[in-house]
């Protein structure tokens, strides 16, 4: 894992056509939704269900 996190720290753009970095991302983004969603607080939490939506309007919500 330290040498992917450092081969995209040395070249942020290859991380975009690198299978290997775009799979990791993906299990670790996997790995953090599912501890997300077993986390007695937050898999609750209206705030966090509107964020995995995509359709909530953040400006107006800062506002209100």
């Amino acid at each position: 894992m330290l040498t992917i996190t450092a081969d995209y720290a040395a070249a942020p753009r290859k991380a975009t056509e690198d299978v290997t970095i775009i799979d990791h991302r993906k299990r670790m983004l996997q790995s953090f939704l599912n501890r997300l969603a077993q986390h007695p607080i937050l898999r609750r939490d209206h705030v966090v269900h509107r964020f995995l939506t995509g359709d909530a309007s953040w400006v107006l919500s800062i506002r209100l």
